[in-house]
């Protein structure tokens, strides 16, 4: 359950190793939650490539929104990615049988619907027929393995009213950046001069975040006022900001309507959890060892390293059954251990563009630069700086206190700042991240790419 905060219940957060074990082949599980938030989100598998293969679905919990000045909703629109072949064998065909990475995605879907190389045309997403002159909330989620979108409808523009599980105050675009696990609320006015017409929804991945082998079809959707009308339409396109670059919305237009003053962080709170993410293609790990398999024989495998080692859980022996406080981590657990403090919040920042170079090895062949969507288990987090420039690592090497308070003091956020759940870590750049302590449990952060 994609964002659901898991009050008290962290068991059925999901997450095989973490807090539960895989479910058996034709054994079942049944997930029990407090429905604490309200808005769009959605479920999918956390095991191996089967969210990929399309093991997912929407979720939507009713409840207040900061406009409700709308006439209808449309069914939710799940925006993927989608690999001909399946995952499973594709992953198979590149890394086992040592064709060359990375695996690349083949087409665009909406709701399961697509066309790809210009074939199956018919095949295209359509909404339901919209009526001139009424009001439609639109339910966007970004179910890509590895693509980010740049969402809009030709010649009809959006007033954005939520972000995630957080409903903000209303503000108006023609194209919506939406990253990989994120979710908005918008409403549509059908407000266009020809009714006779259709209008393109277009999903376009945005430049430096997507895998495609080529160029797909931006134009996977139909915006429908006429249900008998076949042809393509012929509207027109919005241009959208930044070149069509990844990044995120703007943090500081995403304002929650229940606001969160956040107090600042001590520079020892800040420097206590910061860490240089270290996020690097390991060409030769191998499986650690366990019953009936050494790892002697594996094909090149790659793993993203956070802290020093790859992270790795036992399906056996879960996180969530070691919160006693007394337990023995080992290095490959990648773990943030946080405690109840006087403020009851953490501070982190992730670091995205300070590397570890290896003399010899070219870029690309271990340290892979990239952006990162960041998604938070069990938590809503403050968003306090996104920054697509270099982080001053000098800040945290524990001789420049006064310019780390200054940085505190003059380059965050505190004053209800932008809220969720998934955020972009730029390529190059850094994420300044605060959550409220206050759900006992053992949490994932990770990549969502898939």
């Amino acid at each position: 359950m994609h964002g659901i905060r898991m009050f008290e219940t962290g068991f059925s957060d999901g997450v095989p190793g973490v807090t539960q074990c895989p479910i058996a082949k034709n054994d079942t599980y049944t997930y029990e939650f407090t429905a604490t938030q309200y808005g769009t989100t959605w479920y999918h598998s956390h095991y191996s490539l089967q969210y990929t293969d399309g093991l997912l679905g929407p979720l939507t919990i009713y409840g207040p929104a900061s406009v409700v000045d709308y006439d209808d909703a449309l069914e939710p629109l799940m925006l993927a990615d989608r690999i001909h072949q399946g995952a499973f064998g594709r992953w198979t065909w590149v890394t086992v049988e040592n064709h060359n990475p990375p695996i690349p995605m083949d087409t665009i879907l909406i709701n399961d619907h697509g066309s790809a190389a210009g074939k199956f045309q018919n095949l295209r997403y359509r909404t339901k027929k919209v009526t001139k002159g009424k009001k439609y909330l639109l339910r966007l989620i970004n179910a890509s393995t590895d693509t980010a979108f740049i969402f809009s409808i030709d010649q009809h523009k959006m007033t954005v009213i939520g972000t995630d599980l957080v409903p903000i105050t209303p503000y108006l675009k023609d194209t919506l950046y939406i990253g990989i696990g994120q979710r908005y609320h918008v409403i549509v006015e059908a407000d266009a001069i020809d009714e006779c017409r259709n209008y393109w929804i277009r999903t376009q991945p945005a430049t430096g975040c997507h895998n495609f082998n080529f160029e797909p079809n931006e134009r996977q959707g139909i915006f429908v006022y006429n249900e008998d009308n076949h042809d393509d339409p012929i509207s027109t396109p919005y241009v959208p900001p930044y070149n069509g670059d990844c990044r995120d919305e703007e943090h500081k237009v995403l304002r929650p309507v229940v606001e969160w003053q956040v107090p600042p962080p001590t520079p020892d709170q800040l420097r206590k959890v910061q860490s240089p993410w270290m996020v690097l293609k390991q060409d030769n790990f191998t499986m650690p060892p366990e019953e009936g398999h050494d790892g002697t024989n594996d094909p090149k495998w790659s793993a993203w390293q956070i802290h020093d080692d790859p992270a790795w859980v036992n399906y056996k022996d879960l996180t969530i059954n070691h919160l006693n406080g007394s337990h023995t981590w080992p290095a490959n657990a990648a773990l943030f251990e946080i405690r109840r403090n006087e403020s009851n919040w953490a501070y982190m920042v992730i670091d995205g563009a300070h590397q570890p170079k290896e003399s010899g090895t070219p870029l690309g062949e271990k340290t892979v630069p990239a952006a990162h969507p960041m998604h938070l288990h069990g938590h809503d987090f403050a968003l306090l700086k996104q920054s697509y420039t270099k982080l001053d690592d000098k800040l945290f090497d524990g001789n420049h206190t006064a310019d780390l308070q200054k940085f505190i003091e003059t380059e965050l956020e505190y004053n209800n700042p932008a809220r969720r759940d998934v955020v972009l870590l730029p390529k190059g750049g850094y994420i300044v991240i605060a959550f409220k302590v206050d759900n006992p449990g053992a949490w994932l952060l990770h990549c969502h790419i898939a």
